[in-house]
C-alpha cells in the first residue's frame, strides 16, 4: 500500500494516510483525491472513474461500498503486480495493507486477502452468503435469519481446518444448510423464478468482485466447494457456471455406473465393510462382512450396526453420529481401536475397527473391521516371552553375582596357600602336603565352574553332542560313589549305592557325559542334605537282545524344594530361594546342563520333593548293549618307562611365561631337552635353524604375539613340504570353540590339547612317540564279532568339529583320495624292501588317521615307521603292517559309508 501512495499519491498527502474510514463515503473521496494524479496510468484512471460512477448507487450501504473498494483494489493490485514492471509482489501490497490500514484490512471484505487453503475456501464462501444475506435484507424485510457472520462463524474453527477434515466437512455442511434457508425465505416474498433470477444477479456481483483471485472455491448447496477452472465474462458461462452454483443442472447427479464401482470397490476389499446411516441401519455390507456377521442387505430385513457391536461400543457411536455431535471429541469417528466382537457363530473375535463420516447429503457412516487375532496372540507371546527374558535377565544377574563368590571363593583358597607356600613359613612336611592338596582341589574345582559355563554356552548354542563308545556302566556308578563318600562321610551322612542285578556290565554309550549327570546329581543332593542318607538306585526298566532302557533315581533327606518352585530348578541360573540353604551357593547351571544332556540321550530328568523330607531326582536313558564281554583299561604310563623320553627334543612355542615355566619344568623332570619360543616366528626361526629331524615334536600355542600358532604351523609345514616324514606338532590352547580346532586341522596339526593341560596328557603323547605297545590292546581280542566293529566314531568326530557335517565330509573326502595311492605306496615300498621311504609314507599316513580319531590305525602305523627303518626291528615292522593291511579295507570302507550317509542326510 505505501508504494501505492508513493507511486500515485503526492508526498505531501501521505502525512493524511492514517484518517479514519468510518464509512464509505469518507474512504471513496481519500481515494478520488489521492489517484486522480497527472502521474497515474490511464488504466487506472479508468477504474477509479468507473468505481466513482457505481459509488452513487452504493453509498447508503456501507458494506457495499467496501465490497465495491476490495474489488477495485483487486483489480488495482493485479495491475501493479503483473503490468508495472513487477516492481512489487502481491504478498508485500497486502503486507502494506494490512500494517497501514488496518480498518480497511480487517472489514469483512478484505478478510479473503489474507487467508489460504482450506481457510480461504471457507472464508470466500462465508463471504458469499454474506454478501447474498445484505442483498436480500436491503431488497426485502421479511427476511427472519441473523447476519450469516454472527450465526456462522461462532461455529468455524481457522485454526484446525487445514488438519481436521471432519471440521471441514461440517463447516462445509453448515454453510450448504444456511444458503437453502436464506434461498427459502427469499421464495416466501417472492415468486421462484424471480427468485432465481435475482439470486444469480446477486451471485454473478460477487464472482465479479473476487474475479481477480488465483484460487476461486464457491458453495454447492448439494456438493462440495467447486473450484470453477476457467471463468470469464462470457455471459453463457457465468450462467453455466451459476446454474452450477444451484444445482439446476444434471451435471452432478450421482450415476448408476458410480454407485456400482463405489460398491465393486468394497466387495473387493479384505476388510469387512459396512456402510450404515444415523439411525444405525445397515444400507451395505460386503462378503466379508456378510459371511462372518450373517447381515441382511435387502431393505425389508435390514440389519443394525447396533446389534453387532458391544454395548460399550454402541454408546460410543451414537455419541459420535448424534445430532448436533461436531462440536465434541470423537470416540470411534475418524478414529481406530480393536476390540472383541462376537461373530455369528458365537465366537469372539478381535478386530482392529475404523470408522469414518462418508459426509453424504444423508448421513451415512462407513466402519471397516480387520481381524487381528493373530497379532493380539503373537504380543501375547511375544509379552510372555519378554515376561521369560526379564526373568532370565533376573536370573542371570543372580547368576553374577553368585559367580563371583563361586570363583572368587577358591581362587582365595589357590592365593592364600600359594602365598603361604612362597613365604617358606611351613616347615611340617604334611602341613605342607595339606596346603598343596588344598590348592589342587580349589583349582579342580575352579575348572569344573569352568567346564560348566562352556557347557551350558554349548548347550545353548545347539553345539554339544553325545559320543557313543563302550564302557562298564556298573564301575562307573561305583567309582563316582566311592568318590563322594568322603564328603558325605564329612557331613555325617550314609552314601548306598543300589544296582540291579539284570543291569548289564557293559554298555555302548556316553561314559563322560553319564558320570558328569550323576555327579551333579548326587553332588546337589550331598550338598543340600544335613542328617540322613542319600542313596543312588539304579535299575533296568525294558530290555531286548540289543538295547536297555536303565533308570536312575539319586534320593536324599535332604531339606526340600517348595512346589512353586520345583518346575523352575531345571531353568539356567535358578537357584531355590529359602533361608535354610541360603548359605548353599552354586552357579544356579548345573540343574539345567544335566536336564539337557538326558534330553540330548532321549531321556526326561523329573523330580518330586517335600520340604523337610528329602527330594528324589530320577531319569531313563536308553543305552545300547555292548558285544564285548570285558573291558581292560589300558594305561600308557604303566606300560611305559619314563626313560624311552630321555634325549627327546621338544620344542615349546608359549607366549606366556608361567606356562613356559610349567612345561619346560615338566619336561626337564623326564629328562627331555626343551627350547623355548615366545611367538610364532621366533618358532619358525628356531625351527628352521636346524636340522629337520632334530625336533621329535613341537608344541604350539594357539595365540601369541607377532605370530599366531595356526600360521607358524603352515609355515613350519611349507618349509618341509618336499619332505615326506614331518614333524609330530601338538596344538596347547585355551581356545576350546571348534572353529580354532578346524583351523589348527587345517593347517596341518597332529594332536590337539586344551588347556590347562595336565602332566598326565603331555606324557600320553611323549609315550605315543616312543609306543613300542600292541595298538591293538586287548579290546579286540575280547570281540565276540570283529568283523561288526565300525572304525570310524562318527559321534566323536561331530563332537570335536561341533557338529559341523560339511567340514567333516571335506576330511572325509580328502581321506578317500589321498589314503588309497599312500597304501599302494607303502605296500610297494614293503615288497620291495625301499623301508625308508616305507617309515616316511607310514609318517604321512599317521596324521590322516589320527585326524579322523582311528587312533588304532594311527597307532599301527606309528611302529611300521620306527620299526622298519632297523634291520633289527624290522619283523616286528612286518607284524604291524601286515595287522594294518587286515583293517585298512574295512577303514576304508567304513569311511565311504559314513561319507555316503552324511551326504544323505
Amino acid at each position: 500500500m505505501n508504494y501505492l501512495l508513493n507511486k500515485f499519491f503526492p508526498k505531501s498527502e501521505k502525512e493524511n494516510q492514517k484518517s479514519s474510514f468510518g464509512n464509505s463515503d469518507t474512504y471513496t473521496s481519500e481515494l478520488e483525491n489521492r489517484y486522480f494524479q497527472k502521474s497515474a496510468p490511464e488504466v487506472l484512471k479508468d477504474l477509479f472513474k468507473s468505481f466513482k460512477d457505481n459509488t452513487d448507487h452504493f453509498q447508503r450501504n456501507e458494506i457495499h461500498s467496501l465490497f465495491e473498494l476490495a474489488k477495485n483494489y483487486l483489480k488495482i493490485e493485479n495491475h501493479l503486480v503483473n503490468n508495472e514492471g513487477n516492481l512489487s509482489t502481491q504478498k508485500d501490497l497486502r503486507k502494506d495493507l494490512k500494517t497501514n490500514y488496518p480498518e480497511i484490512a480487517n472489514t469483512l471484505p478484505f478478510s479473503v486477502l489474507f487467508k489460504q487453503n482450506k481457510s480461504l475456501e471457507v472464508e470466500l464462501n462465508l463471504l458469499l452468503v454474506y454478501f447474498l444475506y445484505t442483498n436480500a435484507t436491503m431488497y426485502f424485510a421479511n427476511i427472519h435469519l441473523l447476519a450469516p457472520d454472527s450465526r456462522l462463524r461462532s461455529q468455524i474453527n481457522f485454526e484446525i481446518l487445514e488438519t481436521d477434515f471432519s471440521h471441514y466437512a461440517h463447516v462445509q455442511k453448515i454453510i450448504k444448510a444456511y444458503f437453502v434457508e436464506l434461498e427459502t425465505q427469499i421464495l416466501n416474498v417472492v415468486n421462484q423464478e424471480y427468485d432465481q433470477l435475482l439470486i444469480k444477479n446477486w451471485i454473478e456481483r460477487f464472482t465479479t468482485i473476487y474475479d481477480p483471485l488465483d484460487e476461486k472455491y464457491y458453495i454447492n448447496p448439494d456438493k462440495d466447494f467447486v473450484n470453477p477452472t476457467t471463468h470469464t465474462n462470457d455471459s453463457n458461462e457465468i450462467v453455466a457456471y451459476k446454474n452450477i452454483l444451484l444445482d439446476t443442472t444434471p451435471t452432478y447427479k450421482v450415476e448408476t455406473n458410480d454407485y456400482n464401482d463405489h460398491h465393486a470397490v468394497l466387495e473387493n476389499l479384505v476388510d469387512k465393510a459396512i456402510v450404515f446411516d444415523r439411525n444405525g441401519t445397515i444400507l451395505y455390507s460386503n462378503e466379508s462382512a456378510r459371511s462372518v456377521f450373517k447381515i441382511e442387505n435387502s431393505k425389508e430385513n435390514a440389519s443394525n450396526i447396533f446389534d453387532l457391536l458391544s454395548e460399550g461400543l454402541v454408546k460410543k457411536l451414537k455419541e459420535d453420529i448424534a445430532p448436533n455431535s461436531y462440536m465434541i471429541e470423537k470416540n470411534l469417528l475418524g478414529k481406530r481401536l480393536e476390540s472383541p466382537i462376537q461373530l455369528a457363530d458365537g465366537s469372539t473375535t478381535f478386530f482392529d475397527i475404523s470408522t469414518s463420516n462418508n459426509y453424504t447429503e444423508v448421513d451415512t457412516y462407513c466402519m471397516l473391521l480387520k481381524n487381528v487375532s493373530k497379532k493380539k496372540n503373537t504380543i501375547a507371546t511375544i509379552n510372555k516371552e519378554m515376561e521369560t527374558a526379564q526373568r532370565a535377565a533376573k536370573a542371570k544377574s543372580t547368576f553374577l553375582s553368585n559367580m563371583s563368590h563361586e570363583i572368587r571363593t577358591p581362587l582365595n583358597v589357590i592365593l592364600g596357600l600359594s602365598e603361604i607356600i612362597k613365604r617358606n613359613e611351613t616347615k611340617d612336611a604334611a602341613l605342607l602336603k595339606k596346603n598343596i592338596d588344598g590348592i589342587d582341589f580349589s583349582a579342580k574345582n575352579l575348572l569344573s565352574i569352568v567346564n560348566d559355563i562352556l557347557d551350558f554356552s554349548k548347550i545353548e548354542a545347539g553345539k554339544l553332542s553325545i559320543q557313543s563308545y563302550d564302557y562298564n556302566i556298573r564301575k562307573v556308578i561305583t567309582s563316582l560313589a566311592d568318590g563322594f563318600l568322603t564328603k558325605a562321610n564329612e557331613k555325617g551322612l550314609e552314601l548306598n549305592t543300589n544296582i540291579a542285578e539284570d543291569i548289564p556290565n557293559i554298555v555302548t554309550g556316553d561314559q563322560y557325559r553319564l558320570n558328569q549327570i550323576l555327579t551333579n546329581l548326587v553332588g546337589n543332593a550331598i550338598k543340600f542334605t544335613n542328617t540322613g542318607q542319600v542313596e543312588i538306585i539304579v535299575t533296568q526298566q525294558d530290555a531286548t537282545d540289543d538295547k536297555v532302557e536303565v533308570s536312575f533315581e539319586i534320593k536324599d533327606s535332604g531339606i526340600g524344594i517348595p512346589q512353586d518352585q520345583l518346575q523352575n530348578i531345571f531353568e539356567s541360573f535358578y537357584q531355590v530361594q529359602e533361608e535354610t540353604n541360603s548359605k548353599v551357593k552354586g552357579t544356579g547351571l548345573g540343574l539345567a546342563i544335566t536336564k539337557e544332556l538326558i534330553a540330548l540321550q532321549e531321556g526326561e530328568l523329573m523330580a518330586t520333593s517335600k520340604v523337610g523330607k528329602g527330594s528324589s531326582f530320577y531319569f531313563t536313558l536308553p543305552l545300547i548293549k555292548s558285544k564285548l564281554e570285558n573291558i581292560q583299561a589300558f594305561n600308557g604310563r604303566n606300560n611305559q618307562n619314563e626313560n624311552q623320553l630321555k634325549g627327546l627334543k621338544v620344542l615349546v612355542a608359549e607366549d606366556n611365561t608361567m606356562n613356559q615355566f610349567y612345561i619346560k619344568q615338566l619336561l626337564n623332570n623326564l629328562d627331555i631337552e626343551v627350547d623355548i619360543a615366545t611367538n610364532g616366528k621366533e618358532a619358525i626361526d628356531i625351527y628352521t635353524s636346524k636340522d629337520g629331524d632334530y625336533y621329535n615334536l613341537i608344541l604350539m600355542d594357539m595365540h601369541m604375539p607377532i605370530m599366531g600358532g595356526v600360521d607358524a604351523i603352515k609355515e613350519i609345514r611349507d618349509s618341509r613340504k618336499y619332505s615326506l616324514k614331518k614333524v609330530p606338532i601338538v596344538i596347547c590352547s585355551a581356545d576350546v570353540f571348534p572353529e580354532s580346532r578346524k583351523e589348527a586341522i587345517k593347517a596341518g596339526i597332529d594332536f590337539y590339547l586344551t588347556k590347562p593341560v595336565d602332566e598326565e596328557a603331555i606324557k600320553e603323547v611323549l609315550f605315543w612317540l616312543v609306543s613300542d605297545e600292541d595298538p591293538n590292546l586287548e579290546i579286540v581280542a575280547s570281540q565276540k564279532n570283529q568283523s561288526d566293529r565300525n572304525y570310524i566314531a562318527i559321534d566323536q568326530l561331530r563332537e570335536t568339529f561341533d557338529n559341523d557335517d560339511a567340514f567333516i565330509m571335506s576330511l572325509l573326502e580328502v581321506f578317500i583320495e589321498d589314503t588309497p595311492e599312500d597304501y599302494k605306496s607303502l605296500c610297494a615300498c614293503m615288497d620291495r624292501e625301499f623301508y625308508p621311504r616305507a617309515s616316511l609314507i607310514a609318517h604321512k599316513m599317521k596324521s590322516s588317521f589320527m585326524n579322523l580319531g582311528m587312533t588304532q590305525q594311527g597307532h599301527l602305523l606309528q611302529h611300521i615307521e620306527k620299526n622298519v627303518i632297523s634291520q633289527s626291528t624290522l619283523a616286528i615292522a612286518q607284524r604291524y603292517f601286515e595287522q594294518f593291511k587286515s583293517v585298512y579295507i574295512k577303514t576304508l570302507l567304513d569311511v565311504n559309508i559314513v561319507l555316503i550317509e552324511l551326504k544323505r542326510s
